[in-house]
């Protein structure tokens, strides 16, 4: 019952913020959808089926139950069960899914996907990082080709020029008439990624994103002051506020146990404690807040949708192996910097 709230509630966001955008055309959700008219700028689409068939002179952002791709955009962030990516072009791609087939299209750069199975076929620019149950591929891929997966299937008109790895413990099947530049075998545990319940994952992540978007629209809502203060923080500041966000989260509980073990401090230092770990759970969305406005902040006006729309990514890349684990520990570092920021400004 949670969960189905919590999910009709995320609905209703979606087909909200259409209205709340500055140019509805770009932000748009339906039941069954179909973009299909020429976008100047980012565009967001969301339903149960979706599809793009468009030019995006921006970002593609889609997500739903089943999804196809047929557009062309700078970057594509797409979510969904089951993901169809067709004579599709952009720069780099983010994918996520429990069935993702990506056909006959051109990926100039980077290609990252996570699901239960992948088919690729089509062109990668660069690097490709995939990690799946199964994965097939019989693409071209002008860089390295990097899988996790239990059982892998590399077809014959398949050409890697980069190297191929992937995990000692994978079944791998390798057409004599594929093209290899070079092979490395890789020390991991694919299996594990045969048990991984996506749509569970898919859940989890879609309840984690929501409970985040509504703390930090009351933090908007209730402390505008805080979020302009967070906003007006140029991009030099990065490197500064991961470093002061890395401090505190490893001195913190050392310096709150120190006071514990003091009986006059036990108060002080559990004080401490609690607030070291509201920080940490305030850490995405406050950087969400400082990302989004170094982004976006040119191209979508609205900071309710901005956070919205960050958020989103963030949660969609956390999806992915290896690349969400370090994002996430970015958020975190430079989430902490800037409450350290803002607690030394007053």
């Amino acid at each position: 019952m949670k969960k189905g709230f919590k999910f009709l509630l995320f609905l209703f966001m979606f087909l909200a913020f259409p209205v709340l955008a500055d140019d509805g055309k770009l932000y748009q959700a339906g039941d069954n959808f179909t973009l299909s008219s020429e976008m100047a700028g980012t565009s967001f689409v969301a339903g149960n089926n979706v599809t793009t068939a468009n030019n995006v002179d921006g970002i593609l952002f889609s997500a739903g139950n089943f999804v196809t791709n047929k557009s062309k955009s700078d970057y594509a962030f797409i979510a969904g069960n089951e993901v169809i990516i067709e004579d599709a072009s952009f720069k780099d791609g983010f994918i996520a899914g429990s069935g993702i087939r990506i056909n006959s299209s051109n990926i100039e750069r980077d290609l990252y996907v996570a699901g239960a199975t992948i088919s690729l076929n089509s062109n990668v620019g660069r690097n490709a990082y995939l990690a799946a149950s199964d994965v097939t591929i019989n693409g071209q891929i002008n860089g390295d080709l990097t899988i996790y997966a239990a059982n892998i299937t590399i077809d014959s008109d398949t050409v890697v020029t980069g190297t191929l790895k992937y995990a000692d413990d994978s079944v791998i099947t390798i057409s004599e008439n594929a093209t290899i530049n070079n092979k490395e075998v890789v020390k991991g545990d694919s299996k594990k990624l045969v048990t991984m319940d996506f749509k569970s994952s898919l859940l989890d992540a879609l309840s984690s994103f929501i409970n985040a978007l509504l703390v930090a629209v009351v933090i908007i809502l209730l402390f505008p002051k805080i979020y302009e203060a967070i906003a007006s923080k140029g991009k030099d500041k990065i490197l500064s506020n991961i470093g002061f966000g890395l401090l505190f989260l490893l001195f913190v509980p050392f310096v709150s146990i120190m006071v514990i073990i003091t009986v006059a401090g036990l108060s002080l230092g559990l004080l401490m404690l609690d607030f070291y770990f509201v920080a940490i759970c305030l850490s995405t969305i406050i950087s969400s807040y400082y990302y989004g406005n170094l982004i976006f902040k040119n191209k979508i006006n609205n900071k309710y949708l901005l956070t919205l729309v960050t958020l989103l990514i963030i949660y969609l890349l956390k999806l992915i192996p290896f690349v969400g684990g370090l994002l996430s520990l970015v958020c975190l570092t430079t989430g902490l910097g800037l409450i350290v920021s803002l607690i030394r400004r007053k």
